[in-house]
């Protein structure tokens, strides 16, 4: 995914294959991949329609094609982003496609067609976190008399664990070198840990998205760093065969387009650094990621809040406190959810207090009392806040700061003009703690129990102290 390519080649529709136009297929991180022909799949007089109509550009579900450097292609999801058409030299055309997926070594003529059985990826910082590969000490010496230095490496057997959903997840080495030359003045060897999801039954391309998006998000709450993923490949469910449409079981790379994507540093990621590492729940692989899946697939929305200031860096302060202010309190509502009153009571005290009211500001006073059962922030705060009390109380230990989190909110929020102005280095310093607080809620969410989570956190400190006020001051300065 972070690679850049181009190739050239021609292009079909899959019920026009006698109709090739040539073209260029490129791609670039952080951007769609892109087909751009030097004609149209279209006649020009549909071209000419098309440029008279108001309305979003057309789109082709399936392109085929056929490369240089790839063979068979099969882009999926493509929309026309554009083109030009030149009516005074023979009505030439030239048309632009953006892509969402390119499968390269494969043609589909159909999505019912695009099975997996599997899909393995490499993710970045997932070497770190892993950490699987270790030179053999005991092996590795340097025998003076005959001046030969023996350097030996171990390859680890792969961890496989099965989940609730019977998907099968391995975790691996590929390991490639040393190579030998006549001249050489160094020797390497490279690995890279491997992500292999196998599916209990062939599944769709976008189900398989949705559980590396699901593992990308758990190893971005362990390292803390934004996630993605590096390459990927995935092998085509094929019952039948067909030689001559080139639809085979063997492995398949896939680009597809990931949004707001950051190039991770190409310096190692110190494992001491991350909030967990692999090797504090190997032993419970499994209950840990089937945790995680439970809890994604419950909080969408909240994860979606809270990965997106962890993605996003240069994230404005005030936009990132918006994004943690909104996560807590989505959580809160979506885990605990403590009305003041049963829904029953609720609805009864209601109807109370509007059968008392002139019938004129019933429908008025009913949009008011709308969500009167429900908690206000400063008591979602202060819910979540004493879930972890001894932990929140090393870095604060009045909560003083839960009513200056929700001035902020209303500020933010309300912008009324009386208004208190709240400088930068409290909104920072706020926003750390609800970043913090996030943390907790999630690593519960991950399956680690108190005693895990306040240990994890500990170490985690030693190296990444939480932010006081004092330390936001003097990052202003």
């Amino acid at each position: 995914m972070l690679e850049c390519f181009e190739d050239t080649g021609e292009f079909w529709l899959p019920d026009a294959p006698t109709n090739k136009v040539g073209g260029t297929l490129s791609s670039s991180p952080g951007s769609r991949p892109t087909l751009t022909l030097s004609g149209s799949f279209r006649t020009l007089k549909e071209e000419l329609d098309q440029v008279a109509e108001v309305g979003p550009s057309p789109s082709l579900r399936i392109i085929l094609g056929r490369t240089g450097k790839a063979r068979d292609v099969t882009l999926y999801k493509c929309r026309d982003a554009g083109g030009t058409v030149d009516l005074e030299y023979g009505g030439s055309t030239k048309k632009q496609m953006e892509v969402f997926a390119v499968f390269k070594g494969v043609h589909f003529e159909t999505e019912e067609e695009m099975q997996f059985r599997e899909v393995t990826v490499q993710l970045s910082h997932l070497d770190e976190w892993a950490n699987l590969f270790s030179l053999d000490s005991d092996h590795s010496k340097y025998d003076s008399a005959t001046r030969t230095h023996t350097i030996a490496y171990r390859i680890p057997q792969p961890i496989n664990t099965v989940l609730d959903d019977q998907w099968k997840i391995t975790l691996g080495l590929e390991v490639h070198g040393p190579r030998f030359s006549r001249l050489q003045t160094n020797i390497s060897v490279e690995t890279k840990t491997c992500l292999t999801l196998t599916s209990p039954k062939p599944c769709p391309f976008r189900t398989c998205r949705e559980k590396l998006g699901i593992f990308s998000t758990f190893i971005s709450l362990a390292t803390q760093q934004p996630v993605y993923p590096l390459h990927l490949r995935g092998k085509v469910y094929c019952p039948d065969c067909d030689k001559d449409r080139n639809l085979s079981s063997d492995s398949v790379e896939i680009i597809y387009y990931v949004p707001d994507l950051v190039r991770p540093s190409k310096e190692l990621f110190p494992p001491h650094d991350m909030l967990f590492v692999l090797g504090d729940i190997r032993d419970n692989l499994a209950f840990h990621v089937n945790s995680w899946q439970a809890a994604a697939n419950a909080l969408r929305a909240v994860l979606d809040l809270y990965f997106a200031q962890l993605n996003q860096a240069h994230m404005y302060i005030k936009h990132r406190f918006l994004s943690l202010i909104q996560a807590v309190e989505g959580y809160h509502r979506r885990r605990l959810n403590t009305a003041e009153l049963p829904q029953g009571d609720h609805e009864n005290r209601i109807q109370e207090i509007l059968s008392s009211v002139p019938r004129q500001h019933e429908q008025w006073l009913k949009w008011k009392l709308k969500y009167s059962n429900e908690p206000s922030l400063h008591k979602r705060l202060s819910d979540l806040c004493c879930m972890y009390d001894a932990i929140m109380k090393r870095i604060s230990k009045s909560k003083s700061w839960i009513q200056t989190a929700v001035d902020i909110r209303n500020d933010l929020s309300h912008q009324k003009e009386d208004s208190k102005s709240f400088s930068i280095d409290e909104v920072l310093t706020v926003s750390e703690r609800l970043k913090l607080l996030m943390d907790l809620c999630l690593l519960a969410e991950a399956g680690f129990s108190s005693a895990d989570i306040e240990r994890l956190t500990e170490r985690y400190w030693r190296r990444n102290p939480p932010l006081l006020a004092i330390d936001a001051k003097r990052m202003m300065l």
